[in-house]
């Protein structure tokens, strides 16, 4: 159905790390932050939630991989 429509499929959900560590969601930037990286918790635009959550939601980590 993606491709007939020329858009392109969403990937798959990371399912990696501590799936009930607290995260950052940017909403703003579709990514999510560990704790202890510098925009945990400072972006106006976003909210806290369990890193599985993110996943699911198909929000990225910031840094590339998944938090412990």
């Amino acid at each position: 159905m993606h491709l007939s429509l020329g858009l392109k499929p969403s990937p798959p959900p990371i399912n990696t790390g501590n799936p009930d560590t607290k995260v950052w969601i940017d909403m703003h930037m579709a990514l999510y932050c560990c704790s202890g990286e510098d925009a945990f918790g400072k972006t106006s635009k976003g909210r806290f939630a369990k890193q599985r959550d993110a996943q699911l939601d198909h929000f990225e980590p910031a840094t590339g991989k998944a938090c412990d």
